[in-house]
């Protein structure tokens, strides 16, 4: 739902709890990136606010390239990327 270098939200019925460690695997045009997390925020029925802890470079230099790819999200819009 929302993804930056530092982390991403994630939609999930059933959030994970505050604190619990997760491994990330998003799927781009460019291939595979892979990172481990934390669970920073728990929204019941909505979702997780994931932190970014560890990232290989070469995955950060890939996230860094798929992030120019995606439209820009302004104040007008519902900061959804779809």
């Amino acid at each position: 739902m929302d993804i930056s270098l530092g982390g991403c939200y994630v939609r999930m019925l059933l959030p994970l709890p505050i604190g619990t460690v997760v491994e990330i695997q998003i799927g781009t045009d460019g291939g595979e990136i892979k990172a481990k997390g934390t669970i920073k925020t728990a929204d019941p029925a909505l979702g997780n606010g994931i932190e970014f802890t560890e990232m290989a470079s070469s995955c950060r230099l890939q996230l860094e390239q798929f992030l120019q790819t995606l439209p820009e999200v302004t104040a007008e819009s519902d900061g959804i990327i779809r």
